[in-house]
C-alpha cells in the first residue's frame, strides 16, 4: 500500500439541492468515519479524487480537511452515477 495526501473542505450544508450543485461544479461530497468520533462531512474536487478511485490498488490517504491535522484513511465505499459512471459520493474509514 502506498500513502498519498488529499485536500478536502468541511461542508455544512447537506441538502439534496446543494449537493447536486456541488457535483455540477466538479466537487464530490464525502464522509469520514472513525470509531469513537463523530462523522465528518467534507468535499473534494473530482479531479483530485479520481486517481484513488479508478485504480486496482489500495491507498492509505492522509486526508487534510481545511487546516486540521491530517487523518489517515482508506476509501471504504464509493457511489457512482449509473449513466455517466462519475463518482457521486464516497465514504472514508479511519
Amino acid at each position: 500500500m502506498s500513502e498519498f495526501s488529499l485536500k478536502a473542505s468541511k461542508r455544512e450544508i447537506s441538502t439534496k439541492g446543494a449537493l447536486n450543485q456541488m457535483r455540477k461544479k466538479g466537487i464530490i461530497p464525502g464522509v469520514y468515519y472513525c470509531k469513537g468520533q463523530e462523522p465528518i462531512a467534507f468535499s473534494v474536487f473530482e479531479v483530485e479524487l479520481n486517481p484513488y478511485v479508478f485504480t486496482s490498488e489500495t491507498h492509505i490517504i492522509d486526508l487534510k480537511i481545511d487546516e486540521d491535522e491530517p487523518l489517515k484513511a482508506i476509501i471504504k465505499d464509493i457511489q457512482f452515477d449509473p449513466v455517466s459512471d462519475r463518482v457521486v459520493h464516497f465514504d472514508m474509514h479511519g
